[in-house]
């Protein structure tokens, strides 16, 4: 017959490894995951920003259903800016953004404020709000819940473990004293 101990270890470790096998495949189920992220795959750029300076990446243009300009470096230490096709920034960030926008068209640059030239990986895309604030909203509800449940994995096998190690260590002890009686 299993112990108590034994048992509470084994499922532990299953609440474990089936939180993480969920948290590791969250791509395969999470909505729009594979639409933002093919769309972001597809435009890429390599860009070398020179030191202290701000170059234009793209043009983009956003429609009723596309109007979020989303882009993504490799890089915090570049500002992303978006401008309006009047020169008017209507939005910047360190290393990525993602920001509404009305119908029309936009230019997305990359600022280096720093020194140093820099060797940026950009991806961009125009999207629909929707679709990127359910990926975000979703994600972060399962990684919360997946995370807490592989914590909540290793306090039950941690705890039985400990548990059994010192039941074992008790029993030793009080074995070896009655046996000097």
């Amino acid at each position: 017959m299993m112990s108590k101990n034994l048992l509470l270890i084994i499922v532990g470790l299953l609440i474990f490894f089936i939180s993480f096998a969920l948290y590791i495949a969250m791509p395969l189920y999470l909505p729009y995951y594979h639409e933002i992220d093919t769309a972001l795959i597809s435009h890429e750029n390599k860009i070398e920003v020179p030191p202290q300076s701000t170059i234009k990446i793209v043009n983009l243009t956003a429609n009723n259903y596309n109007n979020t300009v989303y882009v993504i470096t490799n890089s915090s230490n570049v500002n992303v800016y978006v401008f309006n096709n009047r020169l008017t920034l209507i939005g910047n960030n360190s290393g990525y953004i993602a920001i509404e926008v009305n119908p029309g068209n936009y230019i997305v640059a990359l600022n280096n404020p720093t020194p140093n030239q820099q060797y940026v990986n950009v991806h961009y895309a125009v999207l629909p709000y929707s679709h990127l604030n359910e990926f975000y909203t979703y994600s972060g509800i399962i990684s919360t819940v997946t995370e807490f449940f592989m914590a909540l994995g290793v306090v039950i096998a941690g705890y039985s473990i400990i548990k059994t190690l010192l039941g074992r260590k008790i029993s030793s002890a009080v074995n070896k004293i009655t046996k000097k009686r």
